[in-house]
């Protein structure tokens, strides 16, 4: 993504588009070539190359929907009123890979290592509230995706049942369903995407995992541009929220998760969100 800037992002994306395909044909070379092998092999290497054929036929669907979202990417960017406008980049490619899912919004969202938040680009502002409810309360398909390295799927009354502050206020939303998948990369989780009210094709969670594996390897593992591309930039890292959880953690002598809590709980007994009391902090006006 770090080619995506200026008044030739949607050329650009055009051009991510038709890499990504590129690298799906190469794939489906290489699992062709290794089902031929099984087919004629010998017991001793029949599953390797089986397992070396299902791994490339993997990848090669993931490069299809990388394609496909950077097509969409390009259309919506064609769109645009304004050519030099860079802070819609993150939002258009979350627009568009709503659109494939056939969801209402999507969310991509980093969780560092200490489950706290890095940053969170949203399709809209509808998607963004929904994910800021997981923000304030702690909970939500998100944070359960990345605790458990699963996908995480929950409908109708399944919302209120499973997340006991998110599930109401996001039905007071008008949200029905969600579907979260962790995005991976190797060993390491490093966020995962939410769609927002999926169609029924998709609540089963297997589409929120193809498009995050989509997103991650593509977006955030450098193949287009890697961590420092305008997706990331137009994202909302919370610098206020952050800071004031140093604060926290310091005054109190608790780690950055515990501050982070008690600034949620603060949050929540005040009725206000997290933003609001964290610049009270820096501000000098409250404590957690």
């Amino acid at each position: 993504m770090s080619g995506l800037a200026g008044g030739d992002d949607a050329a650009r994306a055009w051009n991510f588009a038709a890499l990504e395909i590129d690298r799906a044909r190469r794939a489906a070379a290489v699992a062709i070539r290794h089902e031929e092998l099984a087919a004629v092999g010998g017991t001793a290497t029949r599953h390797l190359h089986q397992r070396m054929a299902a791994i490339h036929r993997q990848m090669e669907q993931r490069h299809l929907v990388t394609a496909r979202l950077y097509g969409s990417l390009r259309t919506k960017l064609q769109g645009r009123h304004d050519s030099r406008r860079t802070d819609d980049t993150g939002p258009a490619l979350m627009s568009a890979t709503a659109e494939l899912a056939g969801s209402n919004g999507a969310v991509l969202a980093l969780i560092g290592s200490d489950h706290c938040e890095v940053l969170v680009v949203a399709s809209d502002t509808t998607a963004r509230h929904v994910y800021d409810l997981e923000f304030q309360f702690g909970e939500g398909p998100c944070l359960d995706a990345v605790r458990t390295r699963s996908t995480v799927t929950a409908l109708g009354q399944d919302l209120t049942v499973r997340w006991q502050f998110y599930g109401p206020a996001a039905a007071r939303l008008n949200v029905r369903a969600v579907a979260a998948a962790p995005m991976k990369l190797g060993a390491r989780c490093v966020g995962a995407l939410t769609l927002i009210d999926p169609s029924p094709g998709a609540r089963s969670g297997a589409v929120a995992e193809l498009l995050g594996s989509a997103l991650a390897h593509s977006v955030i593992d450098g193949q287009a541009g890697g961590p420092h591309g305008p997706l990331l930039r137009a994202g909302d890292h919370r610098p206020a929220v952050r800071q004031a959880a140093g604060i926290v953690s310091v005054r109190d002598g608790c780690s950055v998760v515990d501050a982070l809590a008690l600034i949620r709980a603060r949050a929540f007994a005040d009725g206000r969100t997290v933003d609001q009391v964290a610049r009270d902090i820096l501000s000098g006006l409250v404590g957690a």
